[in-house]
């Protein structure tokens, strides 16, 4: 996945509305203008974009559904004139598919540019909800630009309230990413389920059950590689499980490199590492019903075939210290011996 020298040439901005308490459904105020940007824009909207894509989730198109997947998809190569009147379809497309009045108004901005050292093209496209505070200019001229206030507000802002689609070039093809943080593999609820599969007419391409063992197995495996120190394995083993049986829609290493290693050369052996091994560089959606039952329980095993076990998070609470000195190994294990059971 390219995402070096990422560079939006060209956006616009259109709006979609909530489905008001009658039902009927307001027409989308559709701009004929492109936003002009500056440096700013580009850059802070080139950031953000960036750091959203290595969250997302890898989606292919689904050929039973008729989706706007394919023309969000060319709009990359289109002239001005071209990318203005598709970007006014895919909106209307939009609008079309949201069926409940749960989905509030939404600015929806259409962009294309350059991405790699050898300017290729890519697109994107984000919905980005409205809060109270801030409404866009919105006028019955669809030749007024809606426009600058829009980009500054979402920018301006800790904007959780949107969805992003961005198809970038990998080797030679082209791959397409979904962000919504509404969505994860197991709850695709309507808010969520609109977007990527009636809207986009797509589908995941990388299915959760399989990504969190390999993600999981991958990451001990480089654990008990990495740190000598026992202690130090059971708190970082200790982090995995929280970090699979968490509330993260889904498996990044690059949030969980950021979450667990302190090192930033550690977090980057870490993510070289899940590379090598063919894990999946962008975010995959995470099974939460075989995540939550995802267990880890280490084993200290000595050399005269004496062995203690137990859950990772209890061992990492209650084992005080670890030393060893001419073959003796002292363990301090906060609590009392309760139970002593033998084997018959």
């Amino acid at each position: 996945m390219i995402l070096d020298n990422l560079v939006i040439t060209r956006m616009i901005i259109h709006e979609v509305f909530q489905i008001p308490d009658d039902e009927v459904k307001k027409a989308p105020v559709l701009s004929n203008q492109l936003v002009p940007l500056n440096q700013t824009i580009q850059k802070e909207l080139s950031t953000r974009i960036v750091d959203v894509i290595r969250k997302a989730i890898e989606i292919k198109r689904d050929d039973q559904i008729e989706g706007s997947f394919n023309h969000i998809l060319d709009i990359k190569d289109s002239d001005d004139n071209q990318f203005i009147e598709k970007s006014k379809i895919i909106v209307l497309l939009l609008a079309e598919a949201q069926k409940t009045r749960l989905i509030k108004d939404s600015a929806i901005f259409v962009m294309s540019g350059t991405v790699g050292f050898e300017n290729q093209h890519f697109s994107c496209l984000i919905k980005a909800e409205f809060d109270n505070s801030f409404q866009p200019v919105t006028q019955s001229d669809s030749d007024e630009i809606i426009g600058l206030e829009a980009v500054v507000s979402f920018l301006g802002k800790e904007q959780k309230l949107y969805k992003l689609v961005v198809f970038i070039p990998s080797n030679d093809e082209y791959k397409s990413y979904l962000f919504d943080s509404n969505l994860s593999f197991r709850n695709t609820a309507s808010a969520a389920k609109y977007f990527y599969k009636d809207f986009l007419g797509s589908e995941f391409a990388n299915q959760g059950g399989v990504a969190i063992h390999k993600f999981n197995n991958l990451t001990q495996t480089f654990i008990d590689g990495k740190f000598d120190d026992y202690i130090d394995k059971i708190r970082y083993l200790s982090i995995l499980l929280g970090y699979i049986r968490g509330t993260n829609n889904t498996l990044s290493i690059h949030d969980f490199s950021n979450q667990a290693f302190d090192n930033p050369q550690t977090s980057q052996e870490y993510i070289n590492f899940m590379l090598e091994k063919n894990f999946f560089e962008e975010s995959v959606p995470k099974d939460i019903e075989i995540s939550s039952k995802i267990q880890i329980k280490p084993k200290l095993s000595f050399n005269n075939g004496i062995s203690i076990s137990g859950s990772v998070n209890d061992i990492n609470s209650n084992l005080i210290s670890i030393s060893k000195d001419d073959g003796i190994t002292t363990l301090k294990i906060r609590g009392d011996i309760e139970v002593l059971k033998w084997a018959n």
